[in-house]
């Protein structure tokens, strides 16, 4: 013996539904090149700060400034790579951002 239910009571069965989908377009990564990965992962910049160098500075310059840091490294002049490369390309490092 089921009951209907009286007025106002129970819920009504759903008749329609709508949705709206809202997307982006994602830009794609930049690819990454030989110069790029070894400004990262040789010379320990961030990638950011690797992407911002080659902005800022044409291959050949790069290529030479990388030459004396690399040479410096290993002649134990430098103590924090990545951050010497920085300074060097004249990218700001987290600790002037800090003074």
């Amino acid at each position: 013996m089921l009951k209907e239910p009286g007025p106002g009571r129970g819920r009504k069965p759903v008749e329609q539904v709508e949705f709206e989908v809202f997307y982006s377009i994602k830009s794609q990564p930049e690819p990454v090149t030989p110069l790029l990965e070894r400004l990262i992962k040789q010379f320990r910049l961030r990638p950011d700060q690797a992407a911002k160098v080659l902005e800022m500075h044409s291959i050949e310059v790069i290529n030479r400034q990388l030459y004396d840091i690399h040479t410096k490294a290993s002649d134990g002049k430098v103590k924090n790579l990545g951050s010497y490369t920085a300074k060097v390309f004249g990218l700001e490092t987290t600790k002037e951002k800090g003074k």
